[in-house]
């Protein structure tokens, strides 16, 4: 316990090299960063929404700041380099240093889980919205909690929100809800940075919810599970094959090449059912091009064939039937190449003979809108 005492003693004294640059204070109209460590005043937001970003580096040859895009950042005498970026879009965004060709965290910042690592992380906050913000009411609690699963035969670790009054009211029953991480991040993502608990806090004191659980675990697996009628547990599971995989390089990311190529994708995974096929896929870097893959099944089990793309630069995508019998997808645009980069859109899908989902050559005159405000 001694030795711990003392590196956790020394960890500051390594660290303020990296920070002095971190507590000056700007004189425009930025703020600080929400996630920003204590007395940290870097990064900062400014009402145009660009992010200003320090780091205190004077050995460094080369810094870059790692946000939507690289910014290569300027160093000044004193060895402080500094970026403004463009304006950025409203909510959390992950980032980090790029310094000599090493990836870093800022020091300023608290850390989050994303991108299957952990890095910092910086908010842009939209004006008049505080439905996530800590205010005077009621809260419940966040608890962590340790479990055996039967399935993965492991201890495993979940995130579970109890509303205010859970502990007093014994004899209560409240709804489950079960709430999924994006890919790249665990179960810690709803309850930090998505701040899911003050959200529901909020919500149960304004009436527009109801006092409920919320359940917080790390999915993945590759696994289809069938819940039990009383949703109490899972009634069977059955891995998910997927035969013939494409194993054309250009069509898949990084991690899917390192898995060989074959998998469904990794990220937002659906899982729906069309013209009496079942479709179960996700989004992979289709030839450079951040899009919904998804193959076909003549039984929910599998095995699954025909793994194609869907809708072009679509991301996470969810696939819909009109009360007219129309197919649809919605998708939120993360492809940096897309035209309605980081914004929500919707376009008109058909299927081929064999069953595979492609655009529609007819849209609607909304969907042909110039997504660009």
């Amino acid at each position: 316990m001694e030795s711990k005492l003392l590196l956790l003693a020394a960890l500051p004294l390594l660290a303020a090299p990296w920070c002095l640059a971190q507590t000056e204070v700007a004189t425009d109209d930025s703020k600080p960063s929400f996630w920003n460590t204590y007395g940290a005043q870097y990064p900062r937001m400014d009402s145009q929404l660009r992010g200003l970003f320090r780091l205190q580096a004077p050995d460094a040859q080369k810094v870059q700041l790692h946000l939507d895009k690289n910014y290569d950042m300027e160093k000044d005498s004193n060895g402080l380099w500094s970026v403004t970026t463009t304006p950025q879009a409203v909510g959390f965004h992950y980032y980090w240093f790029m310094v000599d060709g090493v990836n870093l965290s800022d020091p300023a910042s608290d850390s989050f889980f994303g991108v299957g690592r952990h890095y910092s992380g910086s908010e842009v906050p939209s004006k008049g919205e505080d439905f996530y913000d800590t205010k005077d009411v009621p809260h419940g609690e966040l608890r962590m909690h340790y479990y055996h699963s039967e399935i993965t035969k492991a201890w495993r670790r979940c995130f579970v929100y109890t509303p205010p009054g859970y502990d007093k009211e014994t004899g209560a029953r409240y709804p489950v809800l079960f709430l999924l991480h994006g890919a790249g991040e665990d179960e810690t993502g709803w309850g930090w940075q998505s701040r899911a608990n003050f959200i529901l806090d909020n919500l149960i004191a304004e009436g527009k919810a109801k006092p409920m659980i919320l359940v917080m675990d790390n999915g993945g697996g590759g696994t289809i599970y069938l819940l039990k009628d009383d949703l109490s547990g899972f009634a069977e599971s059955h891995a998910v094959k997927l035969e013939n995989p494409d194993r054309n390089p250009s069509h898949h990311g990084a991690s899917a090449i390192r898995n060989g190529m074959n998998w469904f994708g990794h990220e937002g995974a659906i899982l729906f059912k069309a013209n009496g096929k079942y479709y179960h896929g996700a989004v992979d870097d289709y030839e450079g091009r951040y899009s919904s893959c998804v193959a076909i099944a003549d039984n929910i089990w599998g095995p699954y064939r025909n793994w194609h793309e869907t809708v072009p630069c679509g991301g996470g995508t969810d696939f819909f039937q009109d009360k007219e019998g129309n197919c649809w997808c919605a998708f939120f645009g993360n492809d940096a190449a897309a035209p309605w980069r980081e914004m929500p859109g919707i376009v008109r899908v058909d299927f081929d003979p064999a069953g595979k989902i492609f655009v529609a050559k007819t849209q609607p005159a909304f969907v042909l809108q110039d997504p660009k405000p």
